[in-house]
Order: structure tokens, then sequence, then C-alpha cells
């Protein structure tokens, strides 16, 4: 039986009406047989054929060959099953191996026992013949018999090569191995098995092991159903169902069973711990509900930056449907379109620690724009390479509008909506170094409201408010959008004029805001009317400090002021002596 198929084609020659003699001496050659023996064995294959018990030694031969061509293939889908880690495939070839090395016995008994009677038959039969031909018949018997015996010891090897991989199997910690009784009895089991559910040997030795008290209610009717497999078929498909563990938790396993005997009464269970599975699995519930549960937008994109998976919040912040996104480039919803330098620090940053944030603007299916963060995090594989990229959305409107309202404040006075100091004084400086760079002039006008105080006094201070935010809104239609006008302070403004070409469109301004400033104003029904003194100072003449031209200008007010009020005045040195 090493060559099985090459036994069967020798057979199958021999058996036809005209064997091919030539052919059959072929096929023995190929399963190993001694040239010297092979025509021997022919003669004796012919002539005996026919007879009961040498049909009959040919039939469990035939048979021994075919478990044997069964034994290989099972062997390579053991080995393919263990290399994938299937651990349901496992658990059904080890149970068909079981079943394979009991028919292999039987015909390997049967085979030992046909030959034996045979031989009987043929001893008996030789008696009466001549001792030429007893010779004859002899010697191709002897040389049968030896390579059946051969034969039958490579199927023995086959089967001790299995049991021992069988042991070693058993032997091992990747999965837990039981003998059961019906009753519930756990006849052996190995290590794997017993710190699977917090037992010992020395508890299966005092038999406090059982399978089935050990089994949580709810599982009964799965294992009455693997029960009731196994009675019909001796084996039963796996299936999922839970241990009570000694300490009291729950053990989830993957079961396959298999009886031993003809009446189903015992058997071999074979257990795979999958507490760590249902972990993971419970793992990537809790990662689902959060991804869903968020109100930040997520996307997942594979490598190439096409979106692979997409969250609800996403989906509401930007009014795409879930179809419409999958299989889009993550860019294609951002606004702002990220520089080349930018794309090399996200790559050097995600490659360097995994993540890489900005703030930018998500582009809407109504075309709006929305202030988003965005974060993108880098998803590593076991061997720390990228797989995947999350993308985290994060609304900041709300962030970015207070951010408005704070630099509003910050630079913006708080009543009349005008430049405040801060602002006007970062504004002058940077126009005085522009005029610098360009030969170019700046005019600065600084003037207050004449008889405010008075108004103010007589019908409080809100009506004084409203009276510098009426004023203001009107000097800020009357000036150049490159021109600043702030309010300084109390009943104090400045224009600071850019690009000035003539000192007459400085004094014409000034002229005007004079004008408007003298506009009557009614506030809950009462009119009243206030005037300004305005003073001027011009760089380059006058100073080329921020500073000294607001103190000039100043000084210049304060000469409009002893000269009449409701005027104009053009810094002169002689202003700074006379300013009280």
């Amino acid at each position: 039986m090493e060559n099985p198929k090459a036994n069967n084609r020798i057979r199958r020659i021999l058996q036809s009406e005209d064997p091919d003699l030539s052919e059959a001496r072929q096929w023995f050659l190929a399963a190993n047989n001694h040239p010297d023996d092979i025509d021997g064995m022919i003669r004796f294959f012919l002539r005996f054929e026919k007879f009961p018990y040498m049909k009959q030694a040919i039939k469990k031969w035939e048979q021994g060959d075919g478990l044997i061509l069964k034994l290989e293939k099972l062997g390579e889908q053991l080995r393919h099953a263990k290399q994938t880690e299937n651990s349901a495939r496992l658990i059904t070839l080890l149970s068909q191996l079981a079943e394979l090395n009991a028919q292999l016995t039987q015909v390997e008994n049967e085979f030992s026992h046909a030959l034996t009677e045979g031989a009987l038959w043929v001893k008996k039969v030789l008696t009466w013949s001549e001792i030429l031909l007893l010779m004859i018949t002899l010697i191709p018997a002897f040389f049968i018999a030896y390579r059946i015996i051969i034969q039958i010891s490579t199927i023995e090897k086959a089967l001790q090569t299995s049991d021992q991989r069988f042991r070693g199997l058993s032997q091992s910690s990747m999965m837990g191995i039981i003998g059961w009784r019906f009753d519930g009895t756990i006849l052996d089991a190995n290590d794997a098995f017993l710190d699977m559910i917090g037992y010992s040997q020395q508890d299966l030795k005092e038999g406090r092991i059982n399978w089935r008290k050990t089994t949580p209610k709810e599982f009964w009717d799965a294992d009455d159903n693997a029960l009731d497999e196994i009675n019909k078929d001796g084996v039963c498909k796996p299936f999922e169902k839970e241990f009570m563990h000694k300490e009291g938790h729950r053990v989830p396993v993957l079961i396959g069973a298999v009886s031993l005997d003809d009446n189903n009464e015992s058997g071999i269970c074979f257990f795979i711990d999958l507490t760590d599975k249902k972990l993971a699995e419970e793992q990537m519930r809790l990662s689902a509900t959060v991804f869903n549960a968020t109100n930040n937008g997520i996307l997942v994109c594979d490598t190439k930056k096409k979106i692979v998976a997409v969250n609800s919040a996403f989906c509401n912040m930007s009014g795409f449907k879930e179809k419409q996104i999958l299989g889009m480039k993550a860019e294609e919803f951002i606004a702002d379109k990220l520089s080349s330098s930018q794309k090399t620090s996200m790559d050097q940053s995600l490659k360097k620690i995994g993540r890489w944030s900005i703030d930018n603007k998500l582009i809407t299916n109504s075309g709006a724009h929305v202030d988003i963060q965005l974060s993108v995090n880098a998803v590593m594989s076991d061997t720390e390479t990228i797989t995947h990229y999350a993308l985290i959305f994060i609304d900041i409107s709300e962030r970015i509008e207070s951010e408005k309202k704070l630099i509003k404040a910050a630079h913006y006075d708080f009543l009349t909506g005008l430049a405040n100091r801060i602002l006007f004084t970062d504004r002058h400086k940077k126009a005085l170094l522009r005029a610098k760079r360009n030969n170019q002039k700046v005019a600065l006008l600084f003037f207050d409201l004449d008889n405010f105080k008075p108004i103010n006094d007589q019908y409080g201070h809100n009506v004084g408010d409203e009276l510098l935010i009426i004023i203001g809104s009107r000097l800020e239609k009357t000036i150049r959008e490159s021109d600043t006008i702030a309010r300084l302070g109390g009943d104090e403004f400045a224009i600071l004029l850019e690009d000035v070409v003539e000192l007459d469109a400085v004094t014409f301004v000034a002229q005007k805001v004079i004008d408007i400033v003298n506009q009557p104003v009614e506030i809950d029904g009462v009119t009243m009317q206030v005037g300004c003194s305005l003073g001027i100072s011009v760089f380059p003449e006058d100073s080329d400090s921020t500073v000294q031209m607001i103190s000039n200008a100043d000084s210049a007010m304060y000469d409009a002021k002893n000269n009449g009020r409701n005027r104009y005045s053009i810094y002169k040195k002689s202003d700074s002596k006379n300013k009280h």
C-alpha cells in the first residue's frame, strides 16, 4: 500500500478479461516491487484471484488503498487549516480524522483475517497437491504476503503519525480537548481546556467538572441539537456556546464534537476560546457607536485618499448623502486647498507622530463654507505601515465668531464701532513705513467736540453716547476705505489719511469734517448741536513718529480752539508752546 494509485492500477489490469502483463509489470515496478518478484506475484494473483478468500482479501486491499488516499488528502487539508488558523475547519477535519482512523483499523483487521483464512485454505488444498506444484505456488505466495505485510506496516506507521499529531494537538495550548460522556461526565481533558474554565487536573480527578452543569441554561438547546446530530451522523457541526468559569464569569467558546462508540454515549470535544474574538467584536461595536454618535464629522480614507467610510455627523455637517461621499477624495470638501509646503508638513507629521491638524473651511452641498478644525490621523497596521487615514472635522464656527468678537473688542471702540486707539496706532505705524518706502505723505487729523460736555451733563450719558454714535457714523461715510477714523476716547477722534499728494486735499477733508459735526442732531425729540476744533499734522514735515504726530496734531487743535473754535489749524512748532 505504499503506492495506492499503482496498486489500484495493477488490480484493474490483472482483473481485466485480457490482462496486459507487460503493463502490469511496469506498474509493479512503479509500486516499488523487486523485479525478481514480479512474475511470481502476477501468476499468484491470476491463479487465486477467483477463490473466495483471495477475492475477499483483494476487496479489503482496494478499500485500504482508497482510505490511504483519503488520509493523504486529509493531511493536506489539516496543514492548510492550521496555517490559516481556521478553527472551525480544523475541528471538522479532526473529527474526520478520527472516523478515518477507525475505518482503517477495521479494514486492516478484516484484511488480515481474510489472508489468514486464505492461508489455511491454501494449506488444505496444497496438502493434496503435488510437492512440485506446492513449491511453485508457495514462492509467489511468500512474496505477495511479504508485500502485503509491508503495506500493512505502512498503514500502521501512517496511523501512528496521525496519533502523534493528535496527541501533539491535545497537549498544545491553542485548543481545549476533552473526552466526554452523554451524562455530562468529563473523562479526560487537556490543560488548555482546564485553564479555559479555571479548573485543575485535581478538580478533574475528583469529578468536580461536569460539562452540562458548567453550561448556562440558555445554551442547553444548542447542546441537545448537537447531541442529536452526533446520534445521527456521529459528528456535530461546530457551534458557539459559553461555559461558566470557576470564578463565575462566562467564557465564550467554539465547540465541535465527535462520537467514539456505536452507542454515541461518549466522544471527543474540541474547544477554541473566543474571549479575545468577542472582546474585539465588542470593541468594534463600541467604535461603531462612537463613530456615529459623535457630533464631529469623520471620514475614513484609504491610502489613495479615497473615502471608504463616513459617519452621520459629517453627512449632517456637509449636507451630502453617504452614497454621494463614498469614493470621493477628502480634499474635494476642503475650501482652502493645501499648499505644497502644507502637504509636505502633513506627510512628515503623519509619518513621525501619526497626526496633523489645521484650521480650514468645509464646502457644503449648498456651496456654503463652514469653519472647521481638520485633524488627520494615520491608522497603522501591526507592521507600522499606514493602512488608512481618519479625518475628523470639528465645527469651529462659534469659536471663530468669538475670536472675531474678541479681535473687534480689542481693536474697535465698543460704542461707535470705529477703530480704537490700539488699532489706529498700529495702522499709523504701518502707514508711516509705507510712506517712507514710497516717498509719500501721511496726514493725521485730531479733533474733539466743542460744547459736548454741557449736553452730556444736561441730558445724561445715554444721550451723550447716542450723540457720539451718530457723529461717528456720519464721519465714517466721509473718508476713503483706505483711510482710518478712530475714537481715541471720550469725545476725541482722529483721522489717518494716506497717499497725500497736496495739503489742499487734507484741508478739504478737515473742513468737511467740521461741517458734518456742525449738523444738528435730534435725539428723543430734542435737537442739539455741537462743533469741533481740529488740528493737522503731516509726515514728513512735522515728524516721523506716531506719538509725536498725535502730539503735534493735538497742539494744532488747541491752536484752533484759541482762535475761535469750530475751525482747523495746521501744526506749527509754535503751537506746542500755546497748548493748554
